[in-house]
């Protein structure tokens, strides 16, 4: 009788457990219904994850992962939001052609990433680094320091123009600045 009621205990345990990782799975599933950032390759390959669980800690586990890489995506289009502000301001229009490339090359990779319908499922690593590589091409954006470059090179031809008068020198050297 003893091990009888043991084992009708164990199945009953047994039964709350699945029932626990079925409603972990449902709660992640609309958990993860509810993440905006990612992408539908993104979504569909953590639901498959949920699906797969086998107990509340590995569903949870894969619900802390959707919503850090949620976090991540959301860092990813922040970071490229000032795409056109970037592009209009001086430190752009007036950079080297190759920093130019490396920031459109930059911000495409991320835009392709962040893409509802076409981005890959990719991991929180690999979006994390999509993002640096949109800071450090924006970083290496060179154009202020090649147009204070071009003005102290113009004031320096300025100065030796022995032609001009100093007034002449004066009002183009304001104009330059």
């Amino acid at each position: 009788v003893e091990t009888a009621l043991q084992n009708v205990q164990r199945a009953k345990n047994e039964l709350n457990g699945n029932q626990n990782v079925a409603n972990a799975k449902t709660t992640a599933k609309n958990a993860l219904n509810n993440l905006t950032s990612i992408n539908n390759a993104q979504k569909e390959a953590l639901k498959s994850q949920i699906e797969g669980a086998t107990t509340v800690a590995g569903v949870n586990q894969v619900s802390t992962t959707a919503s850090e890489l949620n976090t991540a995506m959301s860092n990813l289009q922040n970071g490229i939001n000032d795409e056109a502000a970037t592009k209009a301001a001086q430190k752009y229009t007036d950079a080297d052609r190759d920093k130019q490339t490396a920031y459109n090359d930059a911000v495409t990779a991320a835009k392709t990433l962040l893409d509802k319908t076409a981005g890959t499922n990719d991991n929180k690593a690999a979006v994390e680094q999509a993002l640096q590589r949109v800071n450090t091409a924006k970083t290496a954006l060179n154009g202020d320091a090649r147009l204070n470059e071009a003005k102290n090179t113009a004031k320096q031809q300025l100065a030796t123009m022995s032609h001009l008068t100093d007034a002449q020198k004066a009002n183009l050297t304001e104009q330059i600045e």
